[in-house]
């Protein structure tokens, strides 16, 4: 006969499992799916267990505290993937830059004003930050903006408040670019206080009705970046989350997601409008007459921050004229920057490469990928094609795709630590948590054992990081599939 069971290791089961999956959806939105149940579980129960708490006990734990409370927010990072890094896609940012930003000014046909941006499930603050950096570069003179980063983990709120990070969050920017906006201090770099100047952070539910809120700055938004949060959510969460962004929104705001979070959702009353880049979705208001015309369109140089010269000239970015009294369902997919075009032909192998670079900088994500395959073409061998080339894939919601050419940069370039950390991100977002950890241990290994000279010092602390939470709240044993 078994032994009884002590209460720290009652079952996580039946119709007590359902109970912490209905609490997480009510409380958060979270809906745990099918393959992820086994990792969810595990979590919940190591969670209890490191508090000597029966299910039933961790459940009531729960149930007394708000989502900002501390349990919640040691829970709710091991259970969604937080992982930012700056500018993670370049053609949305490149978007926003080159078409959104110009028309928000346009459309109020005034020399002076105030933008308001939203990065709505922030993490750690990278992606708050990098919709300032693109303001400051393009905003006029006169114009202003004014950036709120939210998210329901409030350990990712202190990190992002603190304003410090590591070369491993830099990955996505040129250097040039860092050090304009960022100086070197003790432990990494820090935002320079002019850009900071521009962000607030504050604590957001977004599967709770308590916003809009003027008082908390959660209304009259210009812009709203929310993405890689609403792939959480239950359906029906996703519905009301997308209605709250509605009346969030001024009249013709924007709202950008990750690429295929609304694919299959009713986005009403948002009107989608497609751009190479991304897909964008524009609150339109009917009464109000069709864009304005180029003459009215503000023309001041761009009024950028008291700080370090950047490498590169900023102009006033404005729409083409031949475009600019178009309706929005009017306007062609072309608005983005044009597509870079080389100097002369490419002749090898790294020639498609340099071009596909600055083609997936630019936004312009099939001709990058073009000149990728043209790359292969000429040297089947060229790992960095392959890498380039799964960061787009993956940027696209081509998570499939991304996988395979991450597996054959590893097979080209086993010693390619990079291919290994983005693989385990994307088994993680999977729900794979122990493919992930295999991923991530490989990645460790080879930056510990490389001799280049090369300052890893960040990412294996990064690692090491998401390493030992795993040991502790996801043990080894927890698998979610046993695919190779």
């Amino acid at each position: 006969m078994s032994p009884p069971k002590t209460p720290q290791s009652a079952p996580f089961e039946g119709a007590s499992l359902q109970a912490f999956f209905d609490l997480l959806a009510v409380r958060t939105g979270l809906h745990v799916r099918d393959k992820d149940n086994g990792m969810v579980t595990r979590t919940l129960a190591s969670r209890a267990e490191s508090q000597k708490l029966s299910a039933a006990a961790y459940l009531q734990k729960l149930r007394s505290e708000s989502v900002d409370g501390t349990e919640w927010t040691q829970l709710m990072p091991l259970l969604t993937n937080g992982e930012s890094y700056f500018e993670r896609d370049k053609g949305q940012f490149a978007l926003i830059r080159d078409t959104i930003l110009p028309e928000l000014i346009a459309r109020r046909g005034s020399k002076e004003g105030t933008l308001r941006l939203w990065s709505a499930g922030c993490s750690t603050g990278e992606e708050a930050y990098s919709l300032a950096m693109a303001t400051a570069a393009t905003l006029p003179l006169g114009w202003k903006a004014t950036i709120l980063g939210t998210d329901i983990n409030a350990e990712a709120i202190k990190k992002a408040r603190r304003g410090i990070y590591g070369a491993w969050s830099f990955r996505g920017v040129d250097t040039a670019t860092r050090d304009r906006y960022f100086r070197a201090v003790a432990g990494g770099f820090e935002v320079m206080p002019e850009l900071r100047a521009r962000v607030s952070f504050g604590f957001c539910n977004l599967s709770s009705s308590d916003w809009p809120d003027a008082g908390r700055g959660i209304a009259d938004i210009d812009l709203i970046l929310c993405r890689n949060v609403l792939i959480y959510f239950q359906r029906s969460v996703v519905a009301g989350v997308l209605s709250r962004f509605a009346r969030t929104l001024r009249p013709d705001g924007f709202l950008l997601t990750g690429h295929a979070e609304l694919h299959d959702q009713n986005v009403s009353p948002l009107r989608a409008r497609l751009f190479p880049a991304s897909a964008a979705y524009q609150k339109v208001d009917e009464a109000r007459p069709s864009f304005p015309t180029a003459s009215q369109s503000p023309r001041p140089p761009v009024a950028d921050l008291n700080i370090k010269p950047v490498l590169r000239t900023l102009t006033t970015r404005t729409l083409p004229q031949s475009t600019a009294a178009l309706s929005p369902t009017e306007r062609p997919l072309s608005t983005l920057t044009p597509a870079p075009t080389p100097q002369q032909a490419p002749q090898t192998a790294n020639d498609w490469y340099a071009l596909a670079q600055r083609h997936a900088d630019s936004g312009h994500y099939p001709e990058a990928v073009e000149c990728c395959q043209k790359a292969i073409a000429l040297n089947p061998a060229h790992a960095d094609a392959y890498l380039l080339w799964a960061h787009i894939a993956e940027e696209q919601g081509k998570c499939n795709e991304a996988k395979e050419r991450l597996k054959k940069v590893i097979y080209l370039a086993p010693t390619r630590a990079e291919a290994y950390v983005q693989l385990a991100a994307i088994y993680q977002r999977e729900g794979d948590a122990a493919r992930a950890r295999q991923m991530r241990a490989t990645a460790l290994k080879l930056l510990q054992a490389d001799t280049s000279g090369s300052d890893h010092t960040e990412l294996k602390s990064h690692l090491q990081e998401l390493l030992g939470e795993s040991e502790t709240a996801r043990p080894e044993t927890r698998r979610t599939g046993e695919r190779r």
